[in-house]
């Protein structure tokens, strides 16, 4: 990820949860997911539907739910300061081979809660980075709860994205270079 160099930004208090959903919505990216727990999740946290696109007018107006469909490239580290968010959801429901918006998430410091499908199983390592889910709407809303329930195991995985390496263009060039002389 080729992104400016950033201080965490993740939220580090006590307050209410705050969850960004970072990204387009659509089926394959949660959407039935998240329409079918989001009155649930904003009864015990805020959300932040950030970059959703035209699909995220639906959600507007929402008590607890904030909706940004659209941002310039630039202004997503903004954003992400403005909110300070807790926790990142990536709900998708079909397999994802790499997951850009993964990478920006971890780049800015934020634990994410992934459904435990395709790329996320190979990136993240439960309670280490990050924490997994199965696709559906009760273990979604379990794994939530647990993890507001649990600010400390919250607080560890945000440690560890801090000593986490990112990766460039560079080294993934390395990498193939290595593999494929």
């Amino acid at each position: 990820v080729d992104l400016p160099a950033s201080d965490p930004l993740a939220g580090s208090d006590g307050d209410r949860l705050r969850v960004v959903l970072l990204g387009s919505l659509s089926a394959a990216k949660g959407l039935a997911l998240l329409e079918e727990t989001l009155a649930d999740l904003a009864q015990g946290a805020d959300v932040f539907l950030v970059g959703c696109g035209e699909p995220g007018r639906r959600f507007e107006g929402r008590r607890g739910v904030t909706v940004i469909r659209r941002y310039a490239r630039g202004e997503l580290a903004g954003h992400l300061a403005a909110i300070r968010p807790h926790l990142g959801l990536l709900l998708s429901t079909v397999p994802e081979t790499y997951s850009y918006t993964l990478s920006e998430l971890w780049h800015f410091g934020i634990p994410v809660l992934a459904t435990r499908v395709g790329s996320f199983l190979d990136r993240i390592e439960e309670g280490r980075n990050g924490f997994l889910f199965d696709p559906r709407g009760d273990a979604l809303l379990a794994a939530v709860l647990a993890i507001d329930g649990d600010r400390g195991r919250l607080a560890a995985v945000r440690e560890g994205l801090r000593h986490q390496a990112g990766r460039d263009l560079g080294a993934m060039t390395r990498d193939y270079h290595a593999l494929l002389p």
